[in-house]
């Protein structure tokens, strides 16, 4: 049996040499002979089990009768799966295998195909993909002499091809054209796999720069763009509190504008005529945006950057009551969001969909969570019972956590207590942590230690969204602070938090 597990201590050497001198890629690596099952690889992070098939080939004397089959209406992310594995497939073998698509294929006992997504043959063969599979869990399945590379949606179909190339060449992708695979491969053994995989996260949003200013970087690290997935409103998808007011705010500045002038009044100072005024305003400008975006699935308001939310009385009445700034925020959000159901409802029912949600950025004064740990039930709960309604969403971004010390210290103790009452308030819980000095971008800002213990308390909480920020301002400073280092092991986290 060939499982692969992979040994942390080992990739973490490994990529520490590839921080100091470089890596090759593959096309300047040799190997020498044929690499042994035993060989070819020993680990990868999701655990697959593969079970070499003694007299069953995919590859005999350079040699093969295996071709590709992608679905004759294939979305962009299968047919990139495809290219990727006749590219790595060539690099290791020498071998460039066909592309063809599923129409007219039959699948049998004698069937040599490496289909790519959801095929006619992956259902001929008996298989399918369960309700509820995320996009970007992997399917691995062997039947008869086929192999099935699928997914959840076509990206899950591209990270099984990563995947099954672990088991077959040992294939490891490392950042910025890096990456390990056996080549001069000769001979391929047949491997029975029943492997499916779910992410830890199912956004897992670049870390760096520049991890996203190659689109090949953000495939093959399994991640999205910064930001991805949130709506902007006007060009910004946080620090727009503004944004969503700005043909309004002059004709009720006395109410909207915060004590200082610098941010929002959430309460409108208390006057429930301008309060409902300031609902209706921001929820028109929300189903506006939705109006032209029909793809990205969380749109926030948040406090401008670096600037005191609003001390007026009504402000200071809720944040004695639930203990926090953010009440403010969450109750207008509850508010709001009734609106955006309204409008889906009535006349914005063709833009409907289930998968949108609005909230806000809990950062800064609006960090903490408007919840307490009760004793008897051994649970966080609202403060007086708030919680977030269906489709309001949060964004943690605990900007006072110290990513330099584990999350037992005394200085973290808030974090937990906040990642927990956010968990317990909001269905849908988005992470926005922080991994770099940023005043200093060339200092050693070693976070690795306490990464993963972070990783875990985040899925503990059912964090569907995880950005840890790194360099997201210029490629000069990507050596800076072992940043290809960093890329790489939170892109694995977010990947898997057990990894």
């Amino acid at each position: 049996m060939k499982k692969t597990n992979k040994i942390v201590s080992l990739l973490l050497g490994g990529i520490m040499l590839f921080s100091f001198f470089g890596c090759k890629t593959a096309e300047q690596t040799e190997s020498s002979g044929t690499p042994s099952s035993s060989e070819q690889n020993s680990g990868h992070d999701t655990d697959i089990e593969a079970t070499e098939e003694k007299g069953k080939y995919l590859v005999k004397d350079n040699a093969t009768e295996y071709v590709v089959v992608i679905p004759e209406a294939a979305d962009a992310n299968e047919k990139l799966a495809a290219q990727e594995f006749i590219y790595f497939f060539e690099q290791a073998t020498g071998i460039k295998l066909s592309l063809e698509t599923d129409t007219n294929k039959r699948f049998n006992k004698d069937s040599k195909y490496f289909s790519i997504g959801k095929t006619t043959l992956f259902r001929q063969a008996g298989l399918s993909v369960k309700d509820g599979f995320t996009n970007d869990g992997v399917i691995i399945k062997t039947v008869e002499k086929s192999v099935f590379l699928c997914g959840g949606s076509g990206s899950g179909s591209l990270y099984s091809v990563y995947d099954y190339l672990k088991v077959l060449f040992g294939y490891e992708y490392y950042g910025n054209g890096c990456y390990s695979l056996d080549t001069n491969v000769t001979d391929v053994a047949f491997y029975s796999v029943d492997y499916e995989y779910e992410p830890s996260f199912s956004y897992r949003v670049a870390t760096d720069f520049y991890q996203s200013h190659d689109g090949s970087n953000l495939y093959r690290t399994r991640c999205a763009d910064f930001l991805s997935g949130l709506v902007s409103i006007g060009s910004a998808k946080v620090h727009n509190c503004f944004a969503y007011v700005e043909n309004e705010i002059a004709d009720h500045a006395n109410y909207w504008y915060s004590t200082g002038g610098g941010n929002l009044c959430f309460t409108a100072r208390g006057n429930k005529q301008e309060y409902d005024a300031l609902v209706n305003t921001v929820a028109k400008s929300v189903t506006d945006v939705l109006k032209y975006d029909r793809e990205n699935q969380y749109m926030l308001i948040a406090l401008m950057d670096g600037v005191a939310a609003c001390g007026c009385e009504a402000c200071k009445t809720l944040q004695v009551k639930y203990k926090a700034n953010s009440a403010a925020m969450l109750l207008l959000c509850n508010d709001v969001r009734v609106k955006i159901d309204e409008w889906f409802a009535g006349d914005g029912a063709e833009y409907a969909r289930d998968n949108f949600y609005f909230g806000f950025l809990a950062y800064m004064d609006s960090e903490t969570a408007p919840a307490q740990y009760n004793e008897v039930t051994g649970k966080y709960e609202g403060i007086d019972g708030i919680k977030a309604r269906d489709g309001v969403c949060v964004m943690y971004a605990p900007i006072y956590h110290d990513f330099l010390r584990p999350l037992t210290a005394k200085v973290n103790e808030a974090t937990s207590h906040n990642f927990r009452g956010w968990a317990a308030l909001t269905d849908a819980l988005l992470l926005w942590g922080y991994d770099k000095n940023f005043q200093s971008y060339y200092t050693i800002y070693d976070t690795l230690g306490n990464v993963q213990d972070f990783a875990r308390l985040a899925k503990e909480c059912g964090v569907d969204y995880y950005f840890m920020q790194g360099n997201t301002q210029a490629t000069e400073k990507a050596e800076a602070d072992w940043g290809y280092l960093h890329q790489y092991i939170y892109s694995k986290l977010a990947w898997n938090t057990e990894y």
